[in-house]
């Protein structure tokens, strides 16, 4: 059992869902400006909110389909009974104890969903615009405790009727009576009702805010914090706005379908004849190092300056004249100053034609494949191709890239404004270390990414003097071209001929170099890769985030750093002091 703060809240991180700091022995004792604003997937961020304390407990932001059904049992409270009269049928998912001995269950759910308290006696929902507490977080000297080992469920029909349970009609509401104490188990029940009472009178948000968290100074036993008592006024508040949260809207929608016999026939058109089709996505992917990010800089300066990528068959020039075009890429990884910016001028790009939002700006947030400001923003500049690096840069903090159709769902967004506006969609993702497998089972952890791509290219290294290669592994438009073999130098990729072999080839080669080979050597190996790939030195720091991302141990690491050193294959540099101290790793250069 971990019990690592840190640790846990990179791993709920990965997993996809969005945390946050809170004081240490705390629910509600907030350390940031605004959680909801802040929670995040960003585990730089996450590794420098707990090496600034390694105590502070974990909150968990719901909403966005997370939602948890939170089960009370103290002070006589009576959730574990109502479970089992209102909800005996709800599938297993994942479940946390919590100190007092009540229990959280996580569902992912659709649609947009508000908290509530005391749905049913004892139980409290959390959902958009809530949080819970999350393991190993601690409360006086008791922990928050996964029980199972079962994954988060998707929400079923016997959830949403557990959640569309006796919602009590307004005729039948008493006048709300409040009494001179409000004790512990019935606090969040009394308040949510007094805001939702002060709300049916007229009264202005700010004004119901300030008079609930009065009654909760004066009455309340011992009083909830304020955090607390803020998310309970919003949940009442976004309640009582509409009608029953829990069920979808429903739509008037036509009922006419189109007949095939209206339905033009069209060939296929595409952006890179015979190897990435038009108005669809292509997945490009590959081990750390191997030349991801000169690719599709390559690819964008090409289509940005009408000119022809390293990988095509020159006699495309003579049968068409390509023009400039406007290209737009998003990169999470890459410094667009320092790195991006170089190897697009290095190979040939119409800068003018290229745009992005800097990963600084706090609009960048909001770029994920299905959101609206993504479908704004494609819209209005119309460019013919867009850049996503990496795949998890870009994935709604609700979704879990292991489970089955969640990645379709949200990457089928890009198919539908490639049709609408024509736009091109290019998705960089990493490969595993699977060997002698087919190369759907080697693009990253989920086959519904492989699924809904139209082409795929998997780079990697052939083993020999350096020379790479872009294997045409997936085409649904044409058949498989041969694989490209390249090689880099001076910041630019150099066409090395052609060649039959796929990826599977090539790893089967690797796999049976690799037998007898240990850890350590091909940590030593990926090191090397990754300084030539940034282009001789890399920042200890980020090289060690990105290594252990792709499965190596930190002591490891450590000890292919220090054989590196020891063969001067490497430089290790130090420098500053204290918070301002800096490790640099270079390479040796080779004499001659």
């Amino acid at each position: 059992m971990v019990h690592n703060l840190k640790e846990s809240a990179l791993n709920y991180a990965k997993a996809g869902l969005r945390v946050f700091p809170l004081a240490p022995n705390s629910k509600g004792k907030q350390v940031l400006r605004s959680w909801k604003n802040e929670a995040t997937t960003d585990l730089v961020t996450i590794k420098q909110w707990w090496n600034t304390n390694p105590n502070y407990n974990i909150g968990i932001a719901t909403g966005n389909g997370i939602l948890v059904i939170d089960i009370d049992v103290k002070h006589d409270a009576r959730g574990l009974e109502s479970l089992k009269k209102y909800g005996e049928n709800l599938p297993t998912t994942a479940k946390v104890k919590t100190p007092s001995g009540g229990y959280h269950l996580y569902y992912y759910v659709e649609g947009n969903f508000k908290n509530r308290v005391n749905i049913y006696p004892g139980i409290d929902i959390r959902t958009d615009n809530g949080y819970v507490v999350a393991p190993p977080s601690v409360i006086d000297g008791l922990r928050y405790e996964w029980i199972n080992e079962d994954p988060m469920a998707e929400a079923n029909q016997e959830v949403y009727s557990f959640l569309d349970e006796p919602i009590e009609k307004e005729d039948n509401k008493q006048p709300l009576h409040m009494e001179n104490e409000i004790i512990q188990g019935s606090r969040n029940d009394i308040l949510f009702k007094l805001a939702s009472s002060l709300q049916s009178k007229g009264l202005s948000n700010e004004a119901i805010l300030s008079s609930v968290i009065a009654e909760n100074s004066i009455k309340c036993n011992p009083p909830l914090e304020i955090e607390e008592v803020k998310t309970i006024v919003e949940g009442a508040l976004n309640y009582n706005k509409g009608t029953n949260p829990y069920n979808k809207q429903k739509k008037n929608l036509s009922l006419e379908m189109i007949p095939m016999s209206e339905v033009k026939e069209k060939e296929a058109q595409w952006l890179i004849p015979d190897f990435i089709p038009k108005g669809v996505i292509t997945v490009v992917a590959g081990d750390g190092g191997v030349g991801k990010t000169f690719f599709w800089c390559d690819l964008v300066a090409s289509v940005s300056s009408g000119t022809y990528t390293f990988f095509e068959n020159e006699n495309y020039s003579v049968i068409e004249k390509k023009e400039p075009q406007k290209v737009m890429y998003f990169s999470s990884e890459d410094d667009m100053q320092v790195t991006l910016k170089k190897r697009l001028r290095l190979s040939g790009a119409n800068m003018g034609n290229i745009i992005t939002i800097p990963i600084g700006d706090e609009r960048f947030q909001e770029i994920q494949y299905n959101s609206k400001f993504l479908n704004d923003l494609i819209a209005y500049h119309k460019p013919v191709l867009v850049v996503f690096d990496p795949l998890q840069g870009f994935i709604p903090n609700n979704v879990n890239m292991g489970y089955r159709n969640q990645m379709r769902n949200v990457l089928k967004p890009l198919n539908g404004y490639g049709e609408k506006y024509g736009v091109t969609t290019v998705i960089v993702c990493h490969t595993n270390k699977k060997s002698d497998t087919s190369a759907r089972g080697r693009v990253s952890d989920s086959s519904d990414i492989w699924d809904i791509a139209r082409s795929v290219f998997i780079i990697g290294h052939t083993g020999s003097d350096d020379i790479r290669y872009l294997s045409h592994e997936k085409c649904n438009y044409g058949p498989l071209q041969d694989t490209t073999l390249f090689s880099i130098g001076d910041g630019i990729l150099t066409n090395r001929g052609t060649t039959k072999k796929k990826d599977r080839d090539f790893m089967s080669k690797k796999s049976y170099e690799r037998k007898g080979k240990g850890a350590k050597d091909e940590a030593k190996e990926f090191i090397l890769d990754q300084l030539k790939e940034q282009g001789g030195s890399m920042e200890n720091k980020e090289l060690l985030e990105y290594a252990q991302a792709c499965g190596y141990s930190k002591g490891t690491l450590e000890r292919a750093k220090a054989d590196l050193k020891k063969e001067k294959n490497i430089v290790i540099e130090v420098n500053g002091f204290g918070k301002e101290k800096t490790t640099t790793l270079s390479l040796v250069p080779i004499e001659g």
